[in-house]
């Protein structure tokens, strides 16, 4: 990677469009902001920036002047890849897809038609999460662009700051952007780019029968009857309601796919789900698994039966690197950061 180690300023651009012709840069430095604009072409839908991430690192910006997530329920997909909760980890991320040659060392897709899904909550607790962030932006458009997909699902830590709940933000970010005088959050508002992405998210895909979302569906959620559609659509719609609806509580709180933990742990809100519901929510929504993050596991591996698999690891801890599960011609193997590739029983 390039790197400019006598740039005066942190990360940047940071764009919100100022309208149909122009967009507006915000650049972050030590000691203040620089706000620029830039003319654009009134009929262009892909915008390509080049900036400056955090640590001085070149990045390429590719924006889509209405951003919209891939086809949430797909057959016939090549292969799948599955990565649990991140927070802000890029350089574990980065490590995990490099090699299983998923990017390249410029940190370009290489996965061609194969589909990558991060499976909710890389906001929040690290300190690499707006690199991370672009990262996937670029990604999303090069995977499209050769016949792939990446899929970012919302977990709780994007909902979370979406609706302004900063508390799991790490402190020493939040004072990185005080001191360039941007409030950190406002930058997923929804007159800036990485916000109106953000709320174009999925929280629920549907992708060769397996049904992933960050947190699970739960029975009390499937007993709804909401497809996968009116689900992504019913949660979307709830992020910025000052006043939700008894579904959208639902669909928000801890029974929901954002927050829910029945499947992986007891808690107090609800009953440990049982293998029954597990099958009746897997045959309501046409699947063959389901896969799931949020809750953390010590290794990747499967539950009742081999019907759930559980992704998330305890990626904040040092000791812990980056894993991921693939599901590719109809098999299941767990990935990890040196390279391994493991078949995974409970298909």
């Amino acid at each position: 990677m390039k790197t400019h180690p006598g740039r005066e300023w942190i990360e940047g651009p940071h764009i919100r469009f100022k309208d149909h012709q122009s967009v507006q840069l915000l650049y972050l430095k030590e000691e203040g902001a620089e706000v620029k604009e830039q003319p654009v072409a009134p009929e262009a839908q892909l915008i390509k920036l080049d900036g400056i991430a955090a640590g001085g690192e070149h990045q390429h910006y590719v924006l889509m002047r209405t951003p919209q997530a891939a086809t949430a329920e797909q057959e016939g997909v090549a292969r799948i890849l599955m990565v649990g909760d991140m927070h802000g980890q890029l350089s574990k991320l980065v490590r995990l897809l490099q090699a299983h040659r998923v990017i390249d060392e410029e940190r370009n897709w290489r996965w061609g038609r194969g589909h990558l899904v991060m499976c909710g909550d890389v906001m929040d607790r690290g300190m690499e999460v707006l690199p991370l962030l672009w990262l996937l932006c670029k990604l999303e458009q090069q995977a499209q662009e050769a016949g792939g997909a990446l899929h970012l699902l919302l977990g709780n830590h994007e909902l979370m700051v979406l609706q302004g709940d900063y508390r799991y933000v790490n402190p020493n970010l939040m004072q990185r952007y005080a001191l360039s005088g941007m409030e950190y959050g406002k930058l997923f508002g929804k007159d800036w780019y990485l916000g109106q992405w953000l709320r174009s998210r999925h929280a629920v895909v549907r992708l060769n029968g397996l049904l992933i979302s960050h947190a699970g569906i739960s029975a009390a959620t499937a007993h709804e009857g909401l497809n996968i559609a009116a689900l992504n659509a019913s949660i979307r719609a709830a992020i910025d309601k000052r006043s939700l609806t008894d579904l959208e509580e639902l669909l928000l709180g801890n029974l929901g796919p954002l927050w829910y933990r029945g499947y992986l742990m007891k808690n107090p809100y609800y009953s440990p789900a049982t293998e029954q519901e597990v099958g009746e929510v897997l045959e309501q929504f046409s699947a063959s698994h389901m896969v799931v993050a949020h809750t953390t596991v010590d290794r990747i591996k499967s539950f009742f039966g081999g019907s759930l698999w559980a992704v998330d690891l305890d990626i904040e801890s040092p000791a812990v690197a980056a894993g991921a599960l693939l599901f590719e011609e109809g098999k299941f193997y767990v990935l990890s950061s040196d390279g391994g590739r493991t078949q995974a029983s409970g298909a």
